[in-house]
């Protein structure tokens, strides 16, 4: 039981140092994007649209942003840029940082979602129904279902057949192509 608790530990450490870092880079990426200005779309949305420009933080200020929407049915951003006009007075750089930390933030949790869904593939191709791979030169279909061995969803239990086809095949050379026959 203490092996476990230390490995889930490091494993959780390695988790957070990951996303920490991959957050990290995103900002590293994107370090200059407060230096810019408004354009396109901001004007009308944000700069040009009254709800928006708030200028007391006050419960009915925050409401009127959210309830007016500058864009049809997309009432958080117009909570956002009220919050960020009354947080930066109006500069866009308050607007462009909470823009890069919605851009770390998203980046993060793409990640984790990513590993879990790789985490939950690995368990159940451990168990033994994951489908849709490629394996020794084999692909496999989800849902392929068949008496006959080479078409199951794993491989068939390795035979000396299936192993000297399996080298064979690795061993041929690869064609001639111009590109080789000139180098």
């Amino acid at each position: 039981m203490g092996k476990n608790v230390t490995r889930g530990r490091a494993s959780r450490r390695r988790l957070v140092l990951g996303a920490v870092l991959l957050g990290a880079m995103v900002a590293f990426v994107y370090h200059e994007a407060p230096d810019n200005a408004f354009h396109f779309d901001d004007f009308p949305n944000i700069v040009e649209y009254a709800p928006c420009r708030m200028e007391r933080l006050s419960l009915d200020n925050l409401a009127r942003a959210f309830l007016e929407p500058a864009m049809k049915f997309r009432p958080l951003p117009s909570l956002t840029f009220a919050l960020d006009w009354w947080r930066g007075g109006g500069e866009p750089r308050a607007f462009l940082i909470t823009n890069v930390a919605i851009h770390a933030a998203n980046s993060v949790l793409v990640f984790l979602l990513l590993l879990s869904i790789l985490a939950r593939w690995e368990v159940k191709r451990a168990s033994g129904t994951a489908r849709g791979f490629v394996a020794e030169g084999e692909t496999y279909k989800p849902g392929e279902t068949s008496d006959d061995p080479a078409a199951r969803p794993f491989p068939a239990p390795e035979t000396e057949e299936r192993k000297t086809a399996f080298h064979a095949a690795r061993s041929f050379p690869a064609p001639e192509t111009e590109e080789r026959k000139t180098a």
